[in-house]
């Protein structure tokens, strides 16, 4: 029987063999309470992110990667006190072979929090703006510091926001004006549509 050789052996191990992954596990636990400083439940929060992938080599991570999409992430129900970066919102790693790996890096820029009876509320993520200089990584408008506070009315504001992100044509310019940001891409599904509208 012709031996097999062993560089053979090693080359297909590190190419077929288990790859090692990495999630990113930073959290953003974060409370926010409504006018009568009652914890908040059931909010309707929409994300705004920015992801890119690339391909990373040796042990510096150098390598290539692709232009920042920013998009309107998957809304998602949301209670005072969980994290604000949900699964899917994470940055993300694998290894495909020693010293060779690729990845999607994922920033969270905003949160738009909607619930019925209350005034929407963005919350803005300093650690992802590049003036970033310290203080808290999270602030929302008027507010410097977590916890947060919901003031009650806004309805028709928060009707306008609901609309405008439900439409069945989405415009763009509209929806970055919401969030005071150039947006690239646009696309909600039938269930995110209706985690918004819940809110209206």
């Amino acid at each position: 029987m012709k031996r097999i050789p062993g560089y053979l052996i090693a080359f297909c191990l590190l190419a077929f063999g288990p790859s090692c992954s990495h999630v990113s596990s930073r959290s953003y636990a974060t409370d926010i309470f409504d006018h009568q400083s009652k914890p908040i439940r059931q909010a309707t929060v929409i994300p705004l992110v920015s992801t890119r992938t690339g391909l990373r080599f040796g042990p510096d991570g150098a390598g290539t990667e692709s232009r920042a999409i920013i998009a309107i992430g998957m809304p998602f129900l949301w209670n005072s006190g969980d994290d604000l970066l949900q699964p899917g919102l994470r940055s993300s790693a694998t290894m495909l072979v020693p010293m060779v790996g690729v990845g999607s890096e994922v920033r969270v820029y905003k949160w738009l929090v909607l619930m019925k009876g209350y005034q929407p509320l963005m919350i803005t993520n300093e650690k992802s703006s590049i003036y970033y200089s310290g203080g808290a990584p999270l602030t929302a408008k008027g507010q410097s510091n977590p916890p947060f506070r919901l003031r009650s009315g806004g309805d028709e504001v928060r009707r306008r926001i609901v609309e405008t992100l439900t439409a069945g044509q989405p415009d763009k310019n509209a929806i970055g004006a919401i969030f005071d940001w150039d947006i690239d891409r646009v696309y909600l599904s039938e269930k995110a549509r209706d985690l918004i509208q819940m809110q209206k």
